[in-house]
């Protein structure tokens, strides 16, 4: 279930190339999913905890059965390709904090600079 939820905080509703994600918990229900789409269809929203209204979405990530863990429901190509999705946002929020803390070290060096301009002044 730790997995789902990591995915749940990774991937909001909706679709990503061929995989549609279900990101959010109901009762009963998985914290996270993921659908195949049929070929060259988008998927068709149907709220933020629901599957697609695609009639012909299959289910290959979920829960494996009542109050069990999430996991892979069919094995295929997919797989990899979801990882891949996985590491590359990963890769994104971790260059995102990276950033964040560049922006934070340069204002407080500004600050600092400003604040001893200042005092070099008086």
């Amino acid at each position: 279930m730790h997995e789902a939820m990591e995915y749940a905080e990774l991937f909001k509703t909706g679709q990503v190339e061929k995989l549609y994600f279900v990101s959010g918990r109901t009762k009963g229900c998985a914290p996270f999913r993921i659908f195949i789409l049929p070929k060259n269809e988008k998927g068709i929203y149907n709220g933020p905890v629901k599957p697609p209204k695609n009639k012909n979405a299959i289910e290959v990530y979920g829960a494996l059965g009542l109050n069990k863990p999430c996991g892979w429901l069919y094995h295929g190509p997919w797989i990899e390709d979801f990882l891949r999705l996985v590491r590359t946002r990963r890769e994104e929020e971790e260059n995102a904090l990276i950033e964040k803390q560049n922006q934070i070290k340069r204002k407080e060096k500004e600050e600092e600079e400003r604040i001893m301009k200042l005092l070099e002044d008086y």
